[in-house]
């Protein structure tokens, strides 16, 4: 058995695939679905403030709010992209909407996910 296989047995939700709505509209009309965003370069330069969720959250609220989406994957809920900007420096990440379905995605280890951002924002 390898780990891979154990981390499957004690997390079943990981087997399967989170579903998005690339479907959704942006919530302004200087927003565009980018559906390919890296989750590591997404993780590398988010703001480590309040509203960031850390692998493996102590509060409540975002464990809760986790094992929601947890559920909503094992059920083939699909969910709406996460919504990010960029800070006053124009270097780090914001997240307006998503970063517990953030979290779920990077602990599910996705490479990418589809994201709203800015029309002129560039991301590496």
């Amino acid at each position: 058995m390898t780990w891979f296989d154990i981390i499957k047995i004690r997390m079943p939700f990981m087997s399967q695939k989170m579903k998005w709505d690339t479907s959704a509209t942006p919530l302004n009309n200087e927003q565009e679905l980018r559906k390919n965003v890296s989750v590591d370069n997404i993780e590398r330069r988010v703001l480590k403030n309040s509203f960031y969720v850390p692998p493996n959250p102590t509060d409540h609220i975002s464990i809760g709010k986790i094992a929601r989406i947890k559920e909503g994957v094992k059920q083939g809920v699909a969910f709406q992209p996460i919504t990010i900007g960029f800070a006053m420096n124009k270097t780090d990440i914001t997240f307006t909407d998503g970063r517990h379905r953030f979290a779920v995605a990077r602990e599910m280890g996705l490479k990418s996910i589809p994201a709203f951002m800015y029309k002129e924002a560039e991301m590496p």
